[in-house]
């Protein structure tokens, strides 16, 4: 259980980058004159010290999971900045909320002392889904309709489940694990497959010169990630639903992304230094700190940034469990 919370608290500075295909070199940074980025703090429900967001659908939506110790325990769902707690289980089991759409249906898994698992949906009770008879299963995104996805993990392996919205049953689509689902169904893997609700397959392409393509979120419509190249150096990648890609930039990871051409990352290969945005070819102002954090790999467990529509962070910042949102204004 513990290297399960972990993964929800691992966090790191952020560095947010995006320019065009082929592109050598970042442009240099500049002071952004026109807006800044204001860090707003969730209000956190009373009896709750320190909580980590897990899913967002907007601003409007956020859960998460929190406690009154370092391990948190109790899931929180946000709704308009307001918090409150959900249900608590009667065995005294820890609940790791995962994601939440624009309804405000809540997915993610009963998880005992033993990591025994037992995936839910829940909005004003929790409905247990059907899981695989071996191994430890975990509902982890969902989409507005109410198709779920999530993984089974057996023997540190983990392959891809999804269930469809309104049905009793669920199927294995493949290997790793799922960093989002679309209101279409598509799931996209952290391996680079996708997977189409008819039941077909595609794959993120790889830009050339690189391989080795990882995903880290599919949202907005479009995947962020990032590919190795001859030397074994990062160049973070943002493809579009279908696969194709849209930007590169040397030297990053990309952890999210928007259609309007802002990405969530980091320069390295670890997930330090100065949080910074890139918009359209240029690189903004720094983030002062607390910056929003994440991890440095794509983490079944782990709650990254989420970058909405209008450009908003969503996240629990670096090494602070206060679960918050940042906007340039």
């Amino acid at each position: 259980m513990t290297v399960l919370r972990r993964g929800a608290a691992l966090a790191a500075a952020l560095v947010m980058t995006v320019c065009g295909v082929g592109a050598a070199q970042a442009a240099p940074a500049h002071e952004a004159g026109d807006c800044s980025w204001r860090q707003t703090k969730l209000k956190m429900p009373s009896g709750i010290d320190y909580a980590y967001i897990d899913g967002s659908a907007g601003t409007e939506w956020i859960v998460g999971n929190g406690s009154d110790h370092s391990e948190p325990s109790e899931g929180i769902i946000w709704h308009n900045g307001q918090p409150r707690i959900m249900l608590r289980f009667a065995d005294g089991a820890w609940n790791h909320t995962r994601d939440i759409n624009r309804n405000g249906v809540v997915v993610g898994a009963k998880v005992g002392d033993g990591r025994e698992s037992a995936p839910y949906v829940y909005q004003r009770f929790y409905r247990w889904l059907p899981a695989p008879e071996t191994g430890h299963t975990y509902a982890t995104r969902l989409n507005d309709r109410g198709d779920i996805t999530g993984f089974v993990e057996v023997a540190g392996e983990t392959r891809i489940v999804f269930w469809p919205a309104g049905g009793a049953g669920y199927r294995i689509l493949g290997d790793g694990f799922p960093v989002g689902i679309d209101e279409t169904g598509r799931v996209v893997a952290s391996t680079g497959e996708i997977y189409h609700a008819d039941g077909s397959q595609g794959r993120l392409r790889s830009p050339a010169g690189l391989t080795g393509i990882v995903a880290s979120q599919f949202d907005e419509g479009v995947v962020a990630g990032h590919g190795f190249d001859s030397a074994g150096g990062r160049t973070a990648v943002v493809w579009n639903s279908a696969g194709d890609v849209l930007s590169t930039i040397p030297g990053a990871t990309a952890k999210a992304a928007n259609s309007s051409g802002l990405v969530l990352g980091f320069r390295g290969t670890h997930a330090e230094g100065s949080a910074s945005v890139w918009r359209n070819g240029a690189d903004e102002a720094t983030i002062t700190g607390p910056r929003p954090g994440f991890s440095d790999e794509p983490h079944p467990f782990g709650a990254d940034a989420a970058l909405t529509a209008d450009g908003t962070i969503i996240a629990t910042p670096t090494g602070l469990p206060e679960p918050s949102y940042w906007r340039c204004s």
